[in-house]
């Protein structure tokens, strides 16, 4: 439960907070902005099946219907993969003066903050990064999808642990990135409290998936990883982090 209760903290201190959910209205319509313009591009810049193939007579008609239908479900398949991470790569850098603002009101900024241009340029740099690594085992998990046999377990392990554990570490990297850990850093910490942190990721997973709805909700994912993180840190987890691995 601690990733939905976390959630629900981090949902509590938006609605106490009336200021912070005013520096959650640019990333909300920042990654609104982002995704009309994906679906647009999807939907009118993409040239799938029937581009240019008139819609015939007699039983050709039918196949012409079906391929129409086969061609709208792929659009649909691509907007929904696209999206959620259009929206996290827009979003969650821009959420970076939410994040401090919570840190902030929680008690105080971290011994090493980086300040508010390296907080969005470095967040946007994860974002991107975290971006392109799932796009590689995306579609190595939909490869090993038509092995018989690994299929099913592709599936439930690309919905269930690979997607959640990226989503995690994005949320959390700002306030990771604050308190001066680098990536070895942060995945050390995220290996050594994994299933606190992947449960973070699994419960925020579908307020970022779902459209429309991550517009809200991303704001709400991202102060639950600052949540998170301050979780480990009261609890000295953060002190066990490799110095060597961390910033100058």
């Amino acid at each position: 439960m601690t990733g939905p209760l976390t959630l629900v903290r981090a949902l509590g201190l938006l609605a106490e907070r009336p200021s912070l959910l005013a520096l959650a209205l640019v990333p909300a319509l920042v990654a609104l902005a982002g995704m009309v313009a994906a679906v647009w591009g999807v939907y009118t810049q993409i040239d799938l099946f029937v581009a240019g193939w008139a819609k015939p007579e007699g039983w050709l008609a039918g196949l012409w219907w079906l391929t129409w239908l086969l061609e709208h479900a792929a659009r649909l398949l691509i907007v929904a993969t696209v999206v959620p991470w259009v929206v996290m790569l827009l979003g969650v850098p821009l959420c970076e003066p939410l994040s401090m603002r919570v840190e902030q009101l929680l008690g105080g900024q971290p011994a090493t903050p980086l300040g508010f241009v390296r907080e969005v340029l470095n967040s946007l740099r994860v974002s991107a990064g975290l971006l392109a690594v799932n796009l590689v085992g995306t579609l190595t998990l939909l490869v090993l999808g038509f092995v018989p046999g690994v299929g099913v377990l592709a599936g439930l392990f690309g919905v269930l642990v690979w997607a959640p554990c990226l989503l995690a570490l994005d949320l959390q990297d700002g306030a990771l990135s604050r308190r001066g850990l680098g990536l070895r850093a942060r995945l050390g910490v995220m290996a050594a409290h994994f299933p606190s942190t992947w449960a973070l990721g699994l419960a925020a997973l579908p307020l970022v998936s779902v459209p429309f709805l991550n517009l809200f909700g991303l704001p709400i994912a991202v102060v639950a990883g600052v949540l998170h993180v301050r979780g480990l840190e009261a609890r000295g987890a953060l002190a066990a982090a490799d110095p060597s691995t961390s910033r100058p």
